[in-house]
């Protein structure tokens, strides 16, 4: 684009950085920290609190498809903002706190709460950045990670000097701070509610897309098995992500310390940060499905390296760094796909019903993942799996590259 772009497509950009770190980053990652200091205090089994997760987990999938409707068919801000209070509000009562049942409906409020926000944040950019948009939505992904990174040594020195209460509580302003306040003043769901262009469109390019919209949508029309296929190339290797949770327990089950196993997690959150700008200004490059396979075979490389090498600590950490790019399959891709497929009508039902499929499957592998070491003594069944899953995710991913081509060009 030659023309200085004047629009609020970088403010938007910047709201929506500010909601990821806050849910993810901040909310969500450092969540382990929190309950490690409430399982010392109140002497809960480590099983017992655990269902909290799953709960937020089955929330979250339940609720996806009817909040993100709900934000993109109302004012999207209020009811964006009015949802992040679900999220933010429950972990400041963490304060008063003291049975199992409280953090269980705590579970519950934040799956509602947080139920949208991996759907709306990659739709609101995609309609304001119509070029550059792979690169846009892979550095706001990114956002988590950042926030992750600083605040959890941040959050670790609160609980030693105020206690887990408190720190609750200060974790509940910061989500306020971070997610509400932009959802309420910032969020906007489309450039044409107050009468701008996206990023990278002229007047005249936008005329003629509303010109071919209604040609576009007879293009996008592909079988249904075309949707299943994109659960077996994201979700697939997506599911795997569950296994950064077991990277100090696995590191220790090799004969590694435990500040081995801690910087396994660190080279993980490297490769998360890393691996989602790159696959983003990858797509923007080379394509989506290009980008998505290259990514689907490092994961499958981290996955043989985990299995084969461990023992060799270089290669044990190039494997960390590796295995953390599989956060940009789940967070930067599907947005890219959907769109890509089905075009900017239908892509929005598509994706809320992938993460909410996404979010089943993310609980269920949750769970199984610390069973299968339980029942076999190690985690190779585990890499093997994921091989497996990487193998049939790449080759699912270029046939997907079939029908997006043809979709578009038929």
């Amino acid at each position: 684009m030659k023309e200085k772009y004047t629009g609020s497509a970088w403010k938007i950009m910047a709201a929506m950085m500010c909601i990821q770190a806050g849910t993810l980053g901040v909310l969500m990652n450092c969540n382990g920290i929190l309950f490690s200091a409430v399982l010392r205090d109140l002497g809960f089994r480590a099983g017992d609190l655990s269902i909290y997760y799953t709960i937020r987990s089955l929330a979250q999938a339940f609720f996806v498809t009817i909040t993100t409707k709900l934000v993109f068919e109302h004012r999207s801000n209020v009811t964006m903002a009015l949802l992040a209070c679900f999220l933010v509000v429950p972990y400041a009562a963490m304060f008063f706190f003291n049975h199992l049942w409280q953090f269980y409906a705590a579970g519950l409020s934040a799956g509602l709460g947080m139920s949208c926000t991996m759907t709306v944040i990659p739709m609101v950019l995609n309609n304001w950045f119509k070029s550059r948009n792979g690169f846009v939505i892979g550095l706001t992904m990114s956002a988590s990670g950042i926030a992750g990174a600083l605040f959890s040594p941040i959050c670790s020195k609160l609980i030693v000097a105020l206690g887990w209460r408190t720190t609750a509580v200060i974790m509940g302003i910061i989500g306020f701070v971070l997610i509400v306040l932009p959802a309420y003043f910032f969020l906007i769901k489309d450039p044409k509610e107050i009468g701008e262009q996206p990023y990278g469109v002229s007047e005249a390019d936008e005329r003629k897309s509303v010109s071919e919209s209604t040609d576009t949508a007879m293009k996008r029309v592909l079988p249904a098995s075309v949707f299943l296929m994109t659960l077996v190339a994201v979700v697939g290797p997506g599911s795997l992500i569950q296994m950064n949770q077991q990277l100090p327990t696995f590191a220790q089950t090799i004969g590694y310390t435990i500040e081995t196993g801690a910087l396994l997690t660190s080279l993980a959150m490297i490769g998360n940060l890393s691996g989602k700008l790159l696959l983003g200004t990858l797509a923007d490059k080379f394509g989506v499905y290009r980008a998505a396979f290259l990514f689907t075979c490092v994961t499958a490389c981290s996955m043989f390296l985990f299995f084969a090498f461990s023992s060799v600590r270089p290669l044990l950490y190039l494997a960390s760094v590796m295995f953390g790019m599989t956060y940009a399959i789940g967070m930067t891709v599907p947005s890219l796909l959907y769109l890509d497929l089905y075009g900017k009508g239908e892509y929005r039902d598509r994706l809320s019903r992938m993460q909410a499929i996404n979010g089943l499957v993310g609980a269920a592998s949750g769970a199984v993942i610390p069973y299968v070491y339980d029942l076999s003594g190690s985690f190779k069944p585990v890499f093997l799996c994921g091989i497996v899953l990487c193998a049939a995710a790449g080759m699912t991913v270029l046939r997907l590259q079939k029908y997006g081509k043809d979709s578009a060009g038929r």
